[in-house]
């Protein structure tokens, strides 16, 4: 059975429920979120068309891909892949603030910002 990326966006939601979230659950969803994202992201990148190169990181090279059309071959395609993208870098930034700079943690306002762009990425990527 294959693994269903959406659910780390389920987790992510979910550790924003409790009523005294703690600094580790706003992390944790933020990376989360992201991480739904990206991994169903990347699927999608590869049967569009995707082949990696060895010289950008593989995050950087599935977010450009997308953001430079993903080789959609109509104009609402091509947006919607660009905004995919978009989304995509714009969450990579939040987790990345979230998982290494411990001096300016996300709030969990931040976690659930994060949560609403991943959903509104998965959404569109469906459409794709």
């Amino acid at each position: 059975m294959m693994f269903a990326w959406s659910h780390f966006l389920s987790l992510a939601a979910k550790l924003l429920n409790s009523a005294n979230v703690t600094d580790s659950e706003i992390r944790t969803s933020v990376g989360r979120a992201y991480y739904a994202a990206y991994c169903s992201t990347r699927d999608k990148a590869v049967a569009l068309g995707l082949s990696y190169s060895g010289k950008k990181p593989s995050h950087e090279q599935v977010w450009q891909f997308m953001r430079s059309g993903g080789l959609a071959s109509n104009t609402s395609d091509h947006a919607a892949c660009k905004h995919v993208g978009d989304l995509g870098v714009a969450l990579r930034a939040m987790r990345t603030q979230a998982d290494y700079f411990l001096a300016n943690p996300p709030t969990e306002a931040d976690a659930q910002k994060a949560v609403a762009m991943s959903t509104e990425l998965l959404k569109r990527l469906a459409k794709l």
